[in-house]
């Protein structure tokens, strides 16, 4: 009854900007009301911290493949999917309506193309590292005689949970090793997000006992407590589940795609850390609303936004009061290409930003889709972030019952000048090869 579902409709997830109520979304597992946390408030490190930024599709990839690679006890993980890179493994028609989803046992003894599905295995059954990972339960069931790339992890004695405190997990997170590195990112573990889309991430090492980091393990154990184990749909035989764990197939081999570079994009950056970097962190839905409103409200000067979507009406009037209210200049790249319904809202959003002199671009069209979540406040400090800015990213409210839509999500703030600079650089680089919306368009 579990499955990745399609990466497009995910995005739509991600941005709507209004709850869709009455139980009507197969990944809605939530049981009762969601009180927000009064533990889970912003949390600053006491400790300055060494902070790698990594890019799709320039690095995430290797960024994720070496911090797995290098976990020697444990690895931990939070994505709202898990996809096989071969498409009609993970493909589902009718998305909610309980059509099937896997692929013959066989193709993932033959290569699954996904490289971290084969790092995963390889961590658990050559090092054994003990693997957590909790992603979202879409109600899809599996073929009959087929297997979900879920179904042979869990096979290998990964644990698997399905996700059901709020309405929708939307972080994409992770650490090894009890907290010695974390990592979070816009990345949602699909081929087009690694490898066709624009996305932005970061890993932070050099300072386990940052109360930042153990902010969100806190968060990730009280979800794991209570989300529902994985069920496989298929009875595996004896054969099947021998082939599944034959020791002798490891190690499986991690073939990392050659020659899948989207053109004329790339910055060419390689992966680099940033030492003495200071840190301080959130979650959402809990007190997130309000430490995000309070953070634009703060600004002086000014606000670079890179940002896949902005769907929420209310945010979208604050960006506008900012540059007439308090005179920031706002400069904000979107995406040039949303999923569904969230076209409808982030017009309207835009037309009024530019309409109000806000200088606003969408991005190139060499990427599928520009999923980055990051902004940049007074050339002092970047916000990274899992969510979009729409209303189910930073629900108002103190609780959320079933069917109220209030993403879980995850958002870091970095303060260090050759940080921010090379955010900024990054930023410039996509912004040219974009395209101006017209001021009443």
């Amino acid at each position: 009854m579990h499955c990745s579902r399609h990466f497009l409709l995910l995005l739509l997830i991600a941005a709507l900007p209004f709850p869709l109520e009455g139980n009507s979304h197969c990944f809605d597992h939530q049981i009762g009301k969601y009180h927000a946390n009064s533990e889970f408030v912003s949390k600053t490190c006491s400790q300055s911290c060494t902070v790698m930024p990594f890019f799709s599709p320039d690095n995430a990839l290797e960024a994720h493949l070496n911090l797995f690679e290098e976990a020697q006890e444990s690895i931990t993980i939070v994505n709202p999917t898990f996809e096989s890179w071969d498409p009609t493994c993970s493909h589902n028609h009718n998305q909610c309506t309980k059509c099937c989803t896997g692929c013959d046992i066989s193709y993932y003894r033959t290569g699954e193309g996904f490289p971290v599905f084969a790092a995963l295995l390889n961590a658990i059954n050559l090092r054994n590292v003990s693997i957590r990972i909790l992603t979202n339960n879409y109600s899809s069931t599996t073929w009959p005689e087929k297997a979900t790339m879920l179904d042979w992890l869990a096979v290998n004695n990964i644990s698997v949970r399905m996700y059901k405190t709020t309405y929708f997990l939307h972080a994409k997170y992770a650490f090894i090793d009890g907290g010695k590195k974390t990592l979070i990112s816009s990345v949602n573990y699909s081929k087009t997000s690694f490898m066709k889309n624009r996305e932005s991430g970061v890993i932070i090492s050099q300072c386990s006992d940052c109360e930042t980091l153990k902010l969100y393990q806190t968060v990730f154990e009280s979800d794991w407590e209570i989300a529902d184990p994985y069920v496989f749909d298929n009875q595996y035989t004896d054969d099947q589940l021998k082939s599944m764990r034959d020791p002798a197939f490891y190690p499986y081999p991690i073939v990392k795609p050659p020659g899948e570079r989207v053109p004329d994009i790339q910055t060419t950056m390689a992966l680099q850390d940033f030492n003495d970097v200071q840190i301080s962190g959130y979650v959402a839905p809990d007190n997130a609303r309000k430490t995000f409103m309070g953070s634009l409200q703060n600004i002086q000067s000014k606000l670079i936004v890179h940002i896949y979507a902005i769907t929420s009406a209310k945010i979208c009037k604050e960006i506008v009061d900012l540059k007439n209210t308090n005179g920031i200049n706002v400069t904000l790249l979107v995406s040039w290409n949303t999923a569904g319904a969230v076209k409808k809202y982030t017009e309207h959003c835009y037309r009024n930003l530019t309409n109000n002199g806000i200088t606003i671009r969408k991005s190139s069209h060499s990427f599928l889709f520009s999923h980055q979540k990051y902004w940049i406040i007074d050339d002092k400090e970047v916000h990274l972030s899992t969510g979009n800015w729409a209303e189910s990213d930073f629900p108002i409210g103190k609780e959320w019952p079933p069917s109220k839509a209030a993403n879980r999500d995850m958002l870091v703030i970095m303060q260090n000048p050759s940080l921010v600079k090379f955010y900024g650089d990054v930023f410039e680089h996509d912004f040219k090869l974009g395209n101006d919306i017209p001021g009443g368009q």
